[in-house]
């Protein structure tokens, strides 16, 4: 009988020990999970920020090609009346 209540301590006590690391494992789970969302949104958000840079870039380069447009028709309407003009 001694035996057997030993035994029974023994397992009682690995039970424990098992439930205590499954518990530790839940939470590491719970944590890599955030971890991953974190990670998924931080990337989501750079591509999302990729594009707006690549837009932005667009249109600057529109409003360049315009500024340069409108400085040319300015340069060309000034010369034919110029005072000095052929």
């Amino acid at each position: 009988m001694a035996e057997d209540t030993g035994m029974s301590g023994i397992l009682g006590a690995l039970a424990t020990k098992v439930d205590f690391k499954l518990s530790l494992l839940k939470d590491v789970m719970t944590e890599y999970t955030e971890i991953k969302r974190v990670i998924n949104g931080l990337a989501e958000e750079k591509v999302r920020l990729q594009q707006e840079k690549e837009r932005l870039q667009h249109e600057k380069e529109m409003l360049q090609h315009e500024q340069q447009c409108q400085f040319h028709m300015n340069v060309n309407s000034v010369s034919k009346n110029s005072f000095f003009g052929p």
